[in-house]
C-alpha cells in the first residue's frame, strides 16, 4: 500500500524553505508523524 505520507512531509518542507512558514494545519500532519516513537530523534540526525 503506498500513502502520499513521505510527499507531504516533502511538500510542508518545501513550503517553510520557500515562504519561511506553512499553513498550521499542515503542521499537524508533522505534528501527528512525529508522535510515533523514534521518529523524531532520526529526524534530528
Amino acid at each position: 500500500m503506498h500513502t502520499q505520507v513521505p510527499e507531504t512531509r516533502l511538500a510542508i518542507v518545501e513550503d517553510i524553505d520557500a515562504h519561511g512558514s506553512a499553513s498550521l494545519t499542515r503542521l499537524t500532519v508533522l505534528k501527528k508523524w512525529f508522535e510515533h516513537p523514534g521518529r523524531l530523534p532520526a529526524f534530528g540526525r
